[in-house]
């Protein structure tokens, strides 16, 4: 996997290879929801009341949002999408 926004991201994922996007999550203890953000996909934050539905909740929005960061170029047919996950969960 090859980092979202190291440089030629948007050509490596054209050729196959995996973007990698770190995503962080967490639990609001207030809200009881778990919510996710991104230090390399700006304007990812999205949170659910479950870690599945947060997955989901963070799959649709990294095309759209690395269109949105990367000058309007949608991503590739050919690019996929990795995540690692960095996560402050409840005990």
């Amino acid at each position: 996997m090859y980092p979202l926004n190291w440089p030629l991201s948007s050509y490596i994922g054209k050729l196959g290879v995996p973007l990698l996007v770190r995503v962080d999550v967490a639990f609001d203890e207030d809200a009881k929801v778990y919510y996710a953000t991104s230090p390399n996909l700006r304007g990812l934050a999205v949170e659910a009341e479950t870690l599945d539905e947060l997955k989901k909740e963070v799959e649709l929005c990294v095309p759209a949002l690395f269109e949105m960061n990367h000058s309007g170029k949608p991503l590739h047919a050919k690019s996929r999408i990795g995540y690692r996950v960095y996560a402050e969960l409840p005990v």
